[in-house]
Parts: structure tokens; sequence; C-alpha cells
């Protein structure tokens, strides 16, 4: 009853007026008549012990709690969930409801109210469909490696690489899933067809593969697939096939000819010009022996005339010529040859070789047919008698050294000097010892000297105030003596060097010495000639032999007293013996000689550079040549005469 008055006193509902008639209360009490505790004053189904304020609201259709609501909050109300894609099944917070509302669903467990395609018990059949149709947290999708494809269709679940859609690679795996490893590879290698086996492929029949298949190769550039010797390494010959796929055909085959230029077209070619080509080119040849082939008169086939060219291409220019001359040897030099010793040429050999084949003795410079017989035992004209109208003459003694073509200094060399007092008469050759001996250093009296270079051998002393060089025979060339330092004094003079007589020269020949005061001339250590003014000589001239080419020494002695007379000197010659000369000893004044002063006698020259080569010997270190060849220049050498050449 407490419990029930407390209920009571905690409601505060107002109860609907039931439209009846006034209740009479009499006044008997409070009534309970279905003794369910409350009075028919709050009890609104006083009938019913089921109904009263407190009762459990059941789904009845009556107001079992008193509350003026039916069925409200009853207890046994059924739970409905909204369902709102009407396919019975529903979603969200339960809808306590003793009847069901509109819209709803007494099912719940709808993962998508949205779509009716989602609920329980809905039907899951494809395995690529990823949605949960029927909300049991569970698909027949998976999708492993997440590469976006189902197990179902991807052929490796666990590898997002591998899928359908996947790029097949060169790997070993079926990436694409489409139950072939490696067909179709992006990456997969282009392989040529091989047939012949060479090694080199044909670019047209071609394969894609990751590995390499048999019979295809990775190359591409054989241009003959069928013949295993046509390859880019193919040798080239001369078969009109392009061996090494260069596509030229026989070009720079191995065994392909050189052709030369035939220009001048005699069938010889040119070795300076050639080309290496399988078939002969235009204007080209397979011989490359012609020495000119812009001359169709010169090949090896030619015929050698004497012309200057080497027509038949020996490289002997002229040599074997079917026009040339017999030459014979000319061994000593005097234009006469053997005749057991000859050769042919176009020209003459040279030296030692002339167009005569009449010396009766080749060995003897001085012996040939037309030589002028000399008093010496000897056939000298080659006419079979010895001496027969022979000339006497002054033979020389063989030369010093051979003759010189071309010596490096063409001159002799002199030291003169002015003596203080005399050694003895000057006008005396037999004084000229002393005198050199003064002008040496041997002995005193020299008061000065000089080194002078002898080009002609043509001097004269200074005379009077005006130091004027006195005249000899041959005016023109007259060197001075060298200035003095008084006029009234005595001087001594020493002329050194070398005759140079070269191969073809006239071995005979006059010379004359000419001036005074005393002179005296000697030729390889032997005097030939000698002047005194004291015997009234002036001039001498005498017949020299020199027995063969060659370098000879000579000396000149001079000795003068240097006072206001002509003293002159002169060494002058001819080639021959000229007539009215032999052993020609003369004094000549003004008015008695012939060919006085100043009048060159004819058939005569002074003795100059064209036959003067300076001596070791020589007077002063400024005459002397060499004694080594490091004293010559660079292209000549220093002979055993001490000369450069």
């Amino acid at each position: 009853m407490l419990l029930l008055i407390t209920a009571l006193g905690c409601r505060n509902k107002d109860y609907a007026v039931v439209d009846s008639a006034p209740l009479e209360i009499e006044d008997t009490g409070p009534f309970d008549d279905d003794g369910d505790g409350f009075v028919q004053a709050v009890d609104c189904d006083d009938a019913d012990p089921a109904v009263y304020p407190g009762a459990v609201e059941l789904c009845n259709g009556i107001d079992d709690d008193c509350d003026g609501e039916v069925d409200d909050d009853a207890a046994d109300a059924t739970a409905w969930y909204a369902d709102g894609d009407a396919d019975g099944y529903g979603a969200g917070e339960a809808i306590l409801s003793c009847e069901q509302p509109s819209g709803t669903s007494a099912v719940d467990g709808d993962c998508d109210d949205a779509d009716a395609a989602y609920h329980p018990g809905a039907e899951e059949s494809d395995c690529t469909d990823p949605n949960d149709y029927n909300c049991d947290g569970a698909v027949g999708y998976a999708d492993n490696d997440a590469d976006g494809f189902p197990a179902c269709e991807d052929c490796d679940d666990f590898d997002n690489d591998v899928n359908p859609d996947a790029e097949e690679v060169c790997n070993g795996e079926d990436d694409d899933c489409d139950g072939s490893i490696d067909v179709g590879a992006s990456d997969a290698e282009t392989w040529y067809a091989d047939t012949d086996g060479d090694g080199y492929g044909d670019a047209a029949l071609t394969a894609e593969s990751c590995e390499q298949p048999s019979g295809y190769v990775a190359d591409a550039t054989d241009c003959d697939d069928s013949s295993a010797e046509v390859s880019p390494e193919g040798t080239e010959v001369c078969n009109d096939i392009d061996d090494d796929c260069d596509g030229d055909l026989d070009e720079e085959a191995v065994d392909a000819p050189t052709w030369y230029a035939d220009t001048d077209a005699d069938g010889y070619g040119d070795a300076a010009t050639s080309t290496t080509t399988c078939d002969a080119p235009t204007g080209m040849v397979a011989d490359d022996t012609d020495c000119d082939d812009s001359d169709g008169d010169v090949n090896p086939g030619a015929t050698e005339v004497c012309n200057d060219i080497d027509d038949d291409c020996d490289g002997d220019i002229d040599g074997g010529a079917t026009d040339a001359s017999t030459w014979y040897e000319d061994a000593d030099c005097d234009g006469y040859g053997d005749a057991s010793s000859s050769q042919d040429a176009c020209d003459s050999p040279g030296d030692g070789w002339t167009s005569d084949d009449t010396d009766c003795d080749d060995a003897d410079p001085l012996a040939f047919p037309s030589a002028t017989e000399v008093c010496t035992s000897v056939d000298n004209d080659c006419d079979g008698t010895v001496d027969n109208d022979c000339t006497d003459t002054n033979v020389i003694a063989s030369p010093t050294h051979d003759a010189v073509d071309s010596p490096a200094d063409a001159q002799a060399c002199a030291l003169i000097g002015e003596l203080d007092t005399s050694p003895g008469n000057p006008h005396d050759s037999t004084n000229l010892s002393s005198f050199m001996s003064v002008l040496s250093g041997s002995s005193s009296g020299l008061a000065s000297s000089t080194d002078e270079a002898v080009y002609e051998l043509d001097w004269s002393n200074r005379c009077g105030s005006t130091y004027t060089a006195s005249d000899g025979n041959y005016l023109s060339t007259t060197n001075s003596w060298p200035a003095l330092s008084s006029t009234d004094s005595y001087g001594a003079a020493r002329f050194r060097g070398y005759l140079n007589l070269p191969c073809g020269e006239d071995l005979h020949r006059t010379i004359g010495l000419m001036g005074n005061d005393a002179l005296s001339l000697s030729i390889e250590g032997t005097e030939i000639v000698t002047v005194n003014w004291t015997d009234g000589q002036w001039k001498k001239f005498r017949y020299v032999t020199f027995p063969e080419p060659g370098l000879y020494a000579f000396e000149i002695q001079w000795s003068t007293n240097l006072n206001c007379n002509i003293d002159p000197f002169e060494l002058v010659w001819a080639e021959g013996f000229v007539s009215g000369y032999e052993d020609y000893d003369s004094m000549c004044s003004y008015s008695s000689c012939t060919y006085g002063t100043g009048t060159p006698i004819p058939d005569f020259a002074i003795v100059t550079d064209d036959h003067l080569v300076a001596s070791t010997d020589g007077a002063a270190s400024d005459c002397t040549q060499c004694e080594s060849d490091t004293e010559c220049d660079s292209a000549e050498s220093c002979n055993n005469a001490g000369i450069c050449e």
C-alpha cells in the first residue's frame, strides 16, 4: 500500500475524463472493486485488477498503467527498425511500438539501408564484387595485394605487380595473368633469323622473346641469310657479291688486282697513280713499270737511245743506248785513250775517258800521238821512234798532291820585309839565302814585315816621293809593295804556294821570270831559273815540263834595294813551248828591248789565282790553310798538302 501511495504521489498526469454520468459517491468510503489496491478514484479500470496506475503497460489495446495512453511504452512492445530501402530489413536504433510503424521492419542488420541490394541473407555469388551484400561482414572478393584486381581474377594476389592489367616484362613471371610467362613482354628483345648459321641475322625475319630462340641471333645485318660466306664479317672478294654487307659489290676485295694509270696508252702503267679494284678501270693497266707515263715512247719495252731520257725505264739514262758512242779509258788524262779499255755511252763518262783510242802509253800523260817529243828517252808522239826531233826541257819532279778542282783559297802567300841593312848585294842572286834568313827572322836586320795574300804574281816596289808603283810588262795587274818607312833601304820578299795543273791542261809550259834586282824560281825543290841584275839579266825564260796533272810546290825569292829605280817582279807563262824562248836570257832596257816596260809579251800571261793554291808552309799563319779538317769549312776537308778542298 505504501508503494502504491508513493507511486501515486509521484505521478502527475492528467487523466482523461470519461464522458459518463457523475459518480455518486456513497459515503461508504473508497472502493477498490478489482482488488488491485487502487481505489476507483485513481484506478482507470477498477474492474480489471491488471489495470491501475503504475501497472506494466502491455500491447493489449488497454491503458494498463492508467496514464491516459494506450499501449505507450508497453513492456512487450516490438522493436521496429527503419527500412529506408524497403528491402524488409531495417537499420539504426530500434523503434519500440506495439504496432509496426510505416517504413520499418522488425528485422534489423541492414548494412546499407539506402540500397535494397544490401540486407542479411542477400545473395553474394560474384567473387569480383567487393561489396558485403548480406551484411555478414564477409565477402567472396579478395585483393590481398591491393592492386585493384580480385583474387579470383588475380593470378598472384600477393604481388601487386601481377594482375590482368599489368605490363608483361622479362622476369620469369606471368605478369598479366594471361597464362603465359614473358610472352609479349614489353622489354622482350627482337631476335633475327640466322638461317645460314653465320652469326648474323635477317632483318626481315624477326621474333620477340626474352630468351634467344633457337636459330635466331641479336644481329640484323646479314644481307644474305642463305649464305654463310656473306655477312658483315665476310671477306670481300671479286665475285659480284656484297660479301661484307656494306652495300657495295666487290669494293676493296682482298683478291682485287692493282691497276695503274696508262696516260700515254703505251701498255705500261705509272706506279705513282694506282687503284685497286676487281675490274680494270678505263685507261689503267696491270703493269706499273712505266717511268714516264706522259710519253708513249718511254716504257720498259722501248729502245734506249741517246737523248738524256731513260727510254727503257731500267733506271739508267741512256745506258745501253743503241746509238751510244764508244769511249776509251784515258788513265793519264792526256786526251788520248787506250783501245784495250772502253765502254759505250752517249756522253763522255767524265775525266779519264775520251773518244780517241790512239794512245801508245796510257800511263804517261806526256805520250800521245800529237805530243811534243821531248828529250826524255820516251816515244812521246807515238810515232815509234824515241827522241826524234826532241826538245830539251826542264822536267819537274812528281807533284806534291793531286790537282784540286775547287780550292778553298785560290791564292799563294807572301812574306814581304824591309831591312835596316843589306846582308849583301841585293842584285846578286847568290845573296838571296842571306836576305831570306833576315826575312824569316833567323838573322838580324829586319825592320818590318807584312803577310800578303797573293792572287797574281806581279809586284812592284814603291818609289819616289809619291810612292808610285813602277811599271812592269803587265802593269794592269801590278801589286804595290807595302808602304815603307824609308825609300832608301833594302827589301826581301818570298812567295810560296802551289801551281795547280788540272787534268786536261798542257803539261809543257814556257815560264818567264822577269824583274830586278835578284830573283829565283824553284818548283818542287828544284831551282828552275835565277835573275841577276848584276849580270845584266832582266828577263829569263825556260821550257818546263810537268810530268802529270797535280799540285806543284813553288817558291820565289826576291831581294831589292828599294830605291827609286824601277824594280818590278813578274812570273809569266804560256802553254807549250813558245818558239824563241828556250833558255832565253836577256837584259832589256827601254831602248833595246823589243817588248819593253809596260808592253806585254805576246802569248804569255801572269800566273794568277786560277792556277794558284795557298800552302801550309807559307811565310805566316794567315797563309796557312789547314792542318786538320776542323780548320776547313763544313763542306771541305784538309788534304795531305794542307789545302782545304
